[in-house]
């Protein structure tokens, strides 16, 4: 597939990836080689100009380098609200989040509003 915004320039040209089922996958590249929209294409969030992907799986994590809802909004308002968007009750969003966030111990806790976080915590 390929992608390229409005006439500029061809952001990917015929990219053939195959990503096995379950597997964690990283892909690498110097700034503006087309990492964040490959990425933003393979899990559906964008379309390829030409080409398309084949067999996405119904579930796709992915962990975008830039957050962009609202930045007031705390660690497990987010989280919570993540959980929610894939279907789960609002207990069950907020007590998965509240255990993870125990688990990585966020500098600021819990409520630290997205701002405040490093980019690595955010």
């Amino acid at each position: 597939m390929s992608k390229r915004y409005g006439r500029g320039d061809w952001i990917l040209r015929d990219v053939d990836v195959q990503a096995p089922a379950g597997e964690a996958v990283a892909f690498t590249g110097g700034k503006g080689s087309g990492k964040s929209t490959l990425l933003r294409i393979a899990v559906g969030l964008s379309k390829p100009t030409r080409g398309v992907v084949a067999d996405r799986p119904p579930v796709v994590g992915y962990v975008p380098d830039r957050i962009s809802p609202n930045d007031r909004m705390s660690a497990i308002a987010y989280l919570t609200h993540m959980g929610r968007l894939r279907g789960l009750t609002t207990s069950v969003a907020a007590a998965r989040a509240h255990r993870l966030l125990d688990r990585l111990t966020l500098v600021g806790g819990k409520r630290a509003p997205l701002r405040s976080l490093s980019k690595g915590n955010a």
